[in-house]
């Protein structure tokens, strides 16, 4: 098997397991389901993952590394807050069109009952993610874009818990993609008049 052939089936295996942990939970889903969704058998699988967990937690790794790699390209190189919070919402927009399983699954992983593993990994990543968050809000006020008497962990929530609001609902196919960009942009825009300083 080819290099390139033994990547799109470990692919297949990974989609087909985001689309069911998704849709049903980790607990709930068993090996032949993956195996079905993929369309590859038991010992294709088990060749690529020792077994479920380790398939799970390997997602989660692989969705970290994409995510990671979005934001170096739309977030961190960014010379100031203005740029960087647009590239927030473009990281979000390619992430859903170019990877829709993976932002479906990583929106409901975080809920989802999995194993002390994953957990620890969930938790880890998450308390990274703020971290790198509050600090992107700390360095904007330091360099005068933002009034530094506001929480910058407080501006984070109420930042990214309105990007997570509106991205619900699309997701919830209660609005487009084409609905989503424009509330994402229109919002970003609010929010700036709101918080950021326009320096002359």
């Amino acid at each position: 098997m080819k290099n390139s052939s033994k990547s799109d089936v470990k692919e297949k295996i990974l989609k087909g397991a985001a689309e069911l942990f998704s849709r049903d939970g980790y607990y709930k889903v068993s090996v032949r389901e993956i195996c079905e969704a993929a369309g590859v058998t038991k010992p294709v699988l088990y060749y690529y993952f020792d077994d479920k967990e380790s398939l799970l937690f390997e997602m989660m790794q692989e969705t970290r590394k994409t995510v990671n790699e979005l934001i170096e390209i739309h977030v961190t190189s960014k010379s100031n807050i203005h740029f960087q919070l647009e590239g927030i919402i473009e990281f979000y927009i390619e992430f859903i069109n170019k990877y829709p399983h993976l932002m479906k699954f990583s929106t409901i992983v975080q809920f989802m009952n999995v194993p002390e593993k994953v957990k620890k990994y969930k938790y880890d990543t998450a308390k990274e993610d703020w971290t790198a968050i509050k600090k992107l809000f700390t360095e904007a006020q330091n360099e005068g874009y933002i009034a530094k008497d506001i929480d910058p962990m407080m501006l984070s929530q109420n930042f990214f818990g309105s990007i997570i609001a509106i991205i619900s609902r699309y997701m919830m196919n209660h609005i487009g993609k084409v609905k989503l960009k424009k509330e994402l942009y229109s919002f970003l825009e609010f929010w700036k008049n709101q918080f950021v300083i326009k320096k002359v």
